[in-house]
């Protein structure tokens, strides 16, 4: 696809995905209440127990439910910036202007869940003065590189889209940026990277 041709990119929460984790979450309450109503004189106390978990698995999704039905926004490029929704880790939504954008990025990291676990993810992020200073997990959606590199040509009056180094700790809160290689930004950088306002590529 041409740089010129290229259409906005955007990838919105799943109402379908959340709706099925719903359901697979609920699975275990439903049973336990099942099992109480079945023989509610001698076993209520299962009913109540299902009921309990029903609501705690309510609470706990709710955040996703809601984004899900306003079908939130999760990763986007077009002619007024980058994007980043909210992700599963709890980070929240931010928008980053093309004047302090200077490449967009995708990497693999490894994030700390627990004291002993961690999980390897992927992740999207923006990059200013040669750090990645806002980064979100790609959960529950897949990226498509080739139309975000598109978007990136047509809208990012001169930054470039590229693949950042994996790392080996990516932290838990939004606020705290990666450092990249010294000279990875200038080696990734578009040839042409003067600051084209966005509306000259319409």
């Amino acid at each position: 696809m041409r740089a010129d041709e290229a259409t906005p990119y955007e990838v919105r929460q799943s109402r379908l995905r959340t709706a099925l984790l719903l359901a697979l979450y609920s699975l275990l309450p439903v049973l336990f209440m099942v099992v109480g109503l079945w023989d509610l004189a001698s076993r209520y106390p299962f009913f109540l127990i299902g009921l309990v978990f029903e609501a705690i698995q309510v609470a706990m999704m709710f955040g996703r439910i809601r984004s899900a039905v306003r079908r939130e926004r999760l990763f986007v490029i077009d002619e007024q910036g980058v994007h980043l929704g909210p992700d599963a880790f709890g980070r929240p939504a931010k928008h980053e202007p093309w004047s302090g954008v200077d490449c967009v990025v995708h990497f693999t990291g490894m994030e700390r869940r627990t004291d002993v676990r961690w999980t390897k993810h992927r992740y999207v992020g923006v990059v200013r003065g040669g750090r990645v200073v806002t980064f979100r997990a790609v959960t529950g959606w897949r990226l498509n590189v080739d139309r975000a590199a598109a978007a990136v040509a047509r809208f990012g009056g001169g930054a470039s889209f590229a693949e950042a180094p994996a790392h080996s700790e990516v932290p838990n809160k939004s606020y705290f940026p990666l450092a990249l290689p010294p000279g990875w930004l200038a080696a990734h950088a578009r040839p042409d990277d003067r600051r084209v306002p966005p509306e000259m590529h319409r």
